[in-house]
C-alpha cells in the first residue's frame, strides 16, 4: 500500500493494528504533517505514507485488524413504569466513564417502549474492566438487572472509507464466516470501519478468511 488516509490509519491503530500509535496520528491530522512507515527489515521498500484523504486511493479495503483485548458487557435493566426517565442509568454510566477516561466500543442500546427490559451493550479494554463492573454496581439494583460479562472474545475490524455505500463489503465478510461456520457474537458498523466479535478461538481464521477473501496481499488490489 504506497498511500492511506489519517482517517483509515487512525481506525486501524485504534483497532489493533501496531505500526502506529493512535495519538500519533491524530496529532499528525491536526497538523496535517505526513507520515511515511517504513519497515526495518526491507529498507529499500518505500513504505506507506499517511496522508490527507485527497491524496490518497480510494481502496475496496484499506486494511484488517484484530484486538483480543476486549472485554464485552451486557447489562440488562428492568425498567418500572413510573420511571420518568428510562436512560437515567445509561447516561449516569457514559458521563463517569467519561470522568474516569474510559472509552466504550461497539455500543449498543437494545430497547422497546412496550417492552420493561432495557439491554445495554459494549465493549471496553481489558485493563478498563474491573473500573466499569464497579461503575455498573453501583448504578444497579440486584433484583431489577443483571450484568453479564466475557472476555474471551476477539474483536475483528474492516476498515474502509465510505462503509455506508458498500453493503456488498459487509454481506462478503458475513458470507465467508458463514460458510466457515465461526458465530458472530455482535456487529458495529460506521462509515470507516466494520467490526464483529468473535470467539477467541475464531479469532486467526476469522482474520485469515477476511484477508482472502478481499486479496488484502495484493499489493495492486483497488
Amino acid at each position: 500500500m504506497n498511500s492511506i488516509s489519517y482517517e483509515e490509519m487512525y481506525e486501524m491503530a485504534s483497532t489493533g493494528a501496531k505500526v502506529i500509535n493512535s495519538r500519533a496520528v491524530a496529532l499528525a491530522k491536526e497538523s496535517q504533517m505526513p507520515i511515511r512507515i517504513r519497515s526495518t527489515f526491507w529498507p529499500q521498500d518505500a513504505g506507506t505514507l499517511i496522508t490527507d484523504l485527497s491524496n490518497t486511493p480510494d481502496y475496496s479495503i484499506s486494511g484488517i485488524t484484530y484486538d483480543l483485548n476486549q472485554v464485552w458487557f451486557n447489562w440488562k435493566m428492568l425498567i418500572h413504569n413510573d420511571q420518568a426517565n428510562k436512560l437515567d442509568s445509561v447516561a449516569s454510566l457514559f458521563l463517569r466513564l467519561d470522568e474516569l477516561n474510559i472509552h466504550a466500543d461497539m455500543v449498543m442500546l437494545l430497547a422497546r417502549e412496550d417492552e420493561p427490559l432495557q439491554e445495554l451493550v459494549f465493549t471496553v479494554e481489558k485493563t478498563a474492566a474491573e473500573r466499569v463492573r464497579a461503575v455498573i454496581e453501583s448504578y444497579a439494583s440486584t433484583k431489577d438487572s443483571k450484568l453479564i460479562t466475557d472476555d474471551k472474545l476477539a474483536r475483528i475490524s474492516v476498515i474502509s472509507r465510505k462503509l455506508n455505500g458498500k453493503p456488498e463489503i459487509v454481506a462478503s465478510v458475513f458470507d465467508a464466516l458463514n460458510h466457515a461456520n465461526i458465530p458472530v457474537n455482535m456487529v458495529a458498523t460506521s462509515d470507516l470501519r466494520f467490526s464483529f466479535l468473535v470467539p477467541k478461538t475464531h479469532a486467526d481464521e476469522s482474520l485469515n478468511l477476511v484477508h482472502e477473501h478481499f486479496n488484502l496481499s495484493n499489493p495492486d488490489r483497488n
